[in-house]
């Protein structure tokens, strides 16, 4: 009213002296009525239409490219596949140059919407640009290739993606030669087969290279293969285990006769010939010296402390017998303890013969043998201490076991016998009273016969519990007996006869029922039958009724030219 403000689409300081109201100088890009679309004082553009911003709706916005000076911004069509996506704010809007509409690509894409490759590449679908084709430049016809699938233009023999492989359907060193997979159909899962090896691919059940024989574990005539049994699988892992352990011991036996027999003994062996080179040493300087009856109580020492050892090992057998179930490791260890005492009570034997032999021969050339079933004896006496004697021995242990269970079984002992006292208290309790028990009621009830046992069997003709008849078969209830065996047996012939009457009702329902489709079939032939003559009355009624009226026409004709007539006349 006092003419102090600028109009919409204006700005200035009217209310100052001299003052004025200038037009926004937004390119025509804002709204001239709106009084928002610019700053009333500074001018500035607040409010831009058609996709443009800056201060004076100078420029388009982000996502648009154009001239903004004529209205015309446009968005940018960018392809989201081939685009960078840092210049994507989301899935469809990304940026662009704002004079050109050029799209920022991903490498080896190009167009201005980024939407195809660069020659000699494809795959923009992987989102993270265009791959070279790589083309076999000596077996295609040229560099590029399908920006869709990548593949090259092969020359003839050759295939793969690029063309550096066999054709399909064949396998082997383009280079050289190329050969057909030879496949049995029935038994592949695809035609092509591995391109290096040629095997083919098989279905389930079916192995070989041409796919032609059931697979192991599996059993039959190809191609009708049948899996194995499940027990199958559990033995071929048992066969497996076993192979490998051959497979072990073989190369076990490959290292031995790589290195020697005496490789694994070679510091036992060593220790065993310096021992004999000192006692070949003294035998050396007087062997009159050792006189052989004390080789011979020696061995007689051996022998006797050998017989203790196997009355040692029987009792320990005996003791460990006890304990067996609660420790198969002591009864494994039992086992070799046993083992080396037959062998040390056969090297015993062998030196006993030993010395009658060096009685009668040189004793320089039975030294050798002396002292090594002598080292024997002494490394098997060893072992047997170490199983009898030594703490935490088998025999300690076995013994340790033992009376840890005598000590339990003393502990629960008279627990268990009070128990099993009452408990066949409690048997004599109750069978007194079965004896005394009164079966009359129950005998009434289901036999009839208001007494039980066999002293009432012959008396009775319903007989009763427990009796049986002359083929010793349970005998209860018969005929006029009011007993619940012999009502459940007619209860149960009753059934019989109703089951029976009703399968003959069902069959008669069943003929009725054929003979009601009989005549069903029948009514629906008549229906059909007089349909037809019906659509046949009706059709010979339409050209009666057709002819009359043609016939009505005429004497309509006829009576209008005789009235005609008539008049002239």
């Amino acid at each position: 009213a006092r003419c102090d403000q600028c109009s919409a689409g204006y700005y200035g300081n009217p209310d100052e002296a001299g003052g004025q109201c200038l037009p926004c100088q937004c390119n025509n890009n804002i709204d001239m009525l709106d009084p928002e679309s610019c700053d009333a004082r500074t001018g500035k553009c607040l409010r831009c239409l058609y996709h443009s911003e800056g201060h004076s709706c100078q420029d388009c916005m982000l996502g648009y490219y154009g001239n903004a000076l004529v209205q015309d911004c446009r968005k940018c069509v960018c392809n989201q596949l081939g685009s960078d996506q840092s210049s994507c704010q989301s899935h469809t809007d990304c940026q662009c140059d704002r004079s050109s509409g050029q799209c920022r690509c991903q490498p080896n894409v190009i167009g201005q919407h980024c939407d195809r490759c660069a020659p000699d590449t494809w795959d923009m679908a992987s989102g993270a640009g265009c791959q070279s084709c790589d083309c076999d430049p000596k077996h295609s016809y040229e560099t590029s290739c399908n920006e869709i699938s990548g593949q090259c233009s092969c020359h003839p023999g050759f295939g793969g993606r690029t063309c550096n492989e066999c054709r399909e359907l064949f396998w082997g060193d383009p280079e050289l030669q190329c050969h057909a997979c030879d496949c049995d159909p029935r038994g592949i899962l695809e035609p092509q087969c591995n391109k290096v090896s040629g095997h083919c691919i098989c279905v389930e059940g079916v192995a070989g290279p041409r796919c032609d024989v059931c697979a192991r574990g599996f059993h039959g005539t190809f191609p009708d293969c049948h899996q194995c049994h499940q027990c199958f699988s559990e033995w071929d892992a048992i066969i497996g285990q076993l192979t490998n352990q051959t497979h072990h011991l073989v190369n076990k036996v490959h290292a031995i006769k790589a290195s020697g027999v005496s490789g694994p003994y070679r510091k036992s062996i060593e220790s065993m010939e310096r021992s004999a080179a000192d006692i070949q040493g003294i035998l050396d300087q007087n062997p009159a010296s050792q006189p052989l009856t004390e080789v011979q109580n020696l061995l007689q020492q051996a022998s006797d402390l050998m017989a203790a050892l196997s009355q040692t090992m029987n009792n320990t057998e005996e003791a460990l017998d006890l304990v067996g179930e609660q420790d198969s490791g002591i009864k494994t260890k039992l086992d070799s303890v046993t083992s080396d005492a037959q062998k040390l009570e056969r090297t015993v034997q062998e030196l006993l013969d030993q010395v009658e032999f060096i009685k009668n021969s040189d004793i320089r050339g039975a030294t050798d043998s002396v002292t090594k079933y002598f080292l024997q004896s002494q490394a098997a006496e060893a072992r047997a201490n170490s199983s009898t004697i030594n703490a935490g021995s088998p025999v300690e242990t076995s013994a340790a076991l033992r009376q840890l269970a005598e000590d339990k079984l003393n502990q629960t002992r008279e627990e268990f016998l009070q128990r099993h006292s009452e408990n066949a208290r409690r048997l004599d309790n109750l069978a007194g009273e079965m004896e005394t028990l009164d079966l009359s009621v129950i005998s009434y009830k289901t036999c009839g016969s208001p007494s039980s046992g066999q002293d009432s069997c012959r008396s009775s003709s319903c007989s009763g519990l427990g009796c049986v008849d002359p083929e010793s078969q349970a005998w209860c209830g018969g005929e006029g007996c009011d007993g619940a065996v012999t009502a459940a047996k007619s209860i149960l012939m009753k059934t019989q006869e109703a089951e029976q009457e009703i399968i003959s009702a069902m069959a008669e329902v069943e003929k009725l029922s054929k003979m009601v489709l009989e005549v069903k079939m029948q009514a629906d032939e008549a229906k059909l039958s007089a349909q037809n003559v019906l659509m046949k009355t009706n059709r010979t009624k339409h050209k009666v009724d057709q002819s009359n009226e043609e016939l009505r026409s005429l004497i309509r004709q006829i009576k209008d030219f005789l009235t005609r007539m008539f008049h002239l006349l």
